[in-house]
């Protein structure tokens, strides 16, 4: 049994004594293979928080739940990071994030810019909307991954959102005329679980009129023993005010002691997290319909890319062109081909040449389009 985990014969005081046990140093051999495990864990997930690394440390027994062991795993990763066992992108940090304004050298870049994130809108068929609702800024990056792939808002409400994200979401969902799916994922504890019933409690009062369908799809009492999170489950903090609340309405359910124990959001496998969210996605646009708007998005692309060069053609006729970036050519393979040219031929147009001509021009900016950073 993992140190910390709570017995079913003792309770929560045995839980809360057992993470007062003062425990020995661990060995060269054991630290040796703390390290292999949190690589395997971090390649398998990625890219995860440091949070999440801690809990899954905890869920597979190789650390105990006190915070001091959070901080081993914290200078763990940093380590790993720094001596490049594992990439940086792995880790992932929402609470420090760059904000750059996004500016252009002209209009041929703004319209390659245009063209290079075009994409076309795969609901304007689905007579439904999707929001996904997360309780933790933390976890934005180990979502987004499934919403930006499907299209879907991202919502972070960190706790108890405020009055006026909340009437600004209101609003906005007054103005659609479909039936709208709001799935939720929070902390399994007084403030979460309250918490989640507020922003659905207030989205209905700010949007009366708009049919909407909330749900919340984590972390609920039966994902405990589906996921193995166990392990994972800490006593319930006594003093939150919503704790008398908590345990009557889970008075009832043993894996939790009758409200006596709480679980985090973070605890569920990243991996089964965007599997949650592409799954409840998945019931209003399946993949098939996915696919099928992405490849007419793709053709759409080329025609705009076929428009950005007959506007280049009017602009100047094409010369060799010699770009680098950080060092290297740039410029794609039909800049090597056009000066490879040694028959004399008729001068081509730009269009010629495809939309590649214009990234050799223009290289896309270090920023992502619409996010602001």
């Amino acid at each position: 049994m993992i140190r910390g985990t709570p017995h079913p014969d003792r309770g929560v005081a045995a839980t809360v004594a057992s993470s007062r046990i003062k425990r020995r140093r661990a060995t060269r051999d054991e630290m040796s293979t703390r390290r292999r495990r949190i690589k395997e864990i971090v390649q398998r997930d990625q890219p995860m928080t440091v949070r999440q690394v801690y809990y899954q440390a905890v869920v597979h027994g190789i650390v105990g739940k006190a915070e001091t062991e959070y901080d081993k795993i914290q200078d763990l990763l940093t380590d790993l990071r720094r001596s490049e066992e594992i990439p940086y992108e792995w880790i992932i940090d929402e609470g420090r994030r760059a904000r750059r304004p996004y500016t252009v050298q002209g209009i041929v870049q703004a319209l390659n810019d245009t063209r290079r994130s075009y994409r076309r809108d795969p609901w304007q068929e689905t007579p439904a909307y999707v929001q996904i609702w997360v309780e933790k800024n933390a976890l934005i990056g180990v979502l987004e991954l499934v919403t930006d792939e499907y299209d879907v808002p991202l919502m972070s409400a960190i706790g108890y959102s405020s009055i006026s994200f909340l009437h600004e979401s209101g609003t906005d969902l007054s103005d659609i005329d479909a039936e709208i799916y709001i799935y939720q994922l929070g902390d399994l504890d007084p403030s979460g679980t309250q918490a989640a019933e507020a922003i659905e409690k207030d989205l209905r009062g700010f949007a009366p009129l708009a049919d909407i369908h909330f749900e919340r799809i984590a972390i609920t009492p039966e994902q405990i023993a589906d996921y193995h999170l166990e392990p994972a489950l800490r006593p319930t903090k006594r003093k939150d005010p919503r704790y008398r609340w908590f345990v009557e309405r889970y008075r009832d359910y043993a894996v939790l002691q009758g409200g006596q124990l709480s679980c985090e959001l973070d605890a569920i496998r990243p991996t089964d997290l965007r599997d949650l969210v592409r799954g409840a996605i998945e019931r209003h646009l399946p993949r098939e319909r996915l696919d099928m708007m992405n490849a007419r998005g793709e053709q759409e692309k080329l025609q705009i890319g076929r428009m950005l060069d007959r506007y280049i053609d009017e602009l100047h006729e094409p010369a060799p062109i010699t770009v680098g970036c950080n060092g290297g050519a740039s410029n794609g393979h039909w800049i090597t081909e056009y000066q490879a040219e040694l028959e004399p031929r008729p001068s081509p147009t730009w269009s010629s040449f495809g939309s590649e001509h214009a990234d050799a021009l223009y290289p896309a900016s270090p920023i992502k389009f619409g996010s602001g950073r």
